[in-house]
């Protein structure tokens, strides 16, 4: 302000005011895209994460596999439910 005032002779009063918009505004527009940026870099760092672990995790299941169970292990099973309420509040 103490620039405008020192300038008040020299600048019309309408530039002055469009120059405090215009730094009022760089600042929203800066801010914003520091959140954009700070949003952008969380994300590519999920893609980096789910790349890696699909490339460094070995895979399950695969036909060459085979899965020995013991002795013990049941052929078949069943769960019976009975009196069972549930709630969610």
């Amino acid at each position: 302000m103490g620039l405008a005032i020192a300038l008040r002779t020299s600048v019309s009063p309408g530039l002055v005011g469009l120059a405090i918009v215009q730094v009022t505004t760089f600042s929203e527009v800066m801010s914003d895209l520091i959140v954009q940026w700070t949003e952008l870099e969380t994300c590519l760092g999920a893609v980096t994460r789910i790349s890696r672990f699909t490339k460094e995790t070995p895979r399950e299941g695969r036909s060459d596999e085979t899965t020995a169970l013991f002795d013990e292990w049941p052929s078949n099973g069943s769960i019976t439910l009975e009196n069972v309420s549930a709630s969610y509040e």
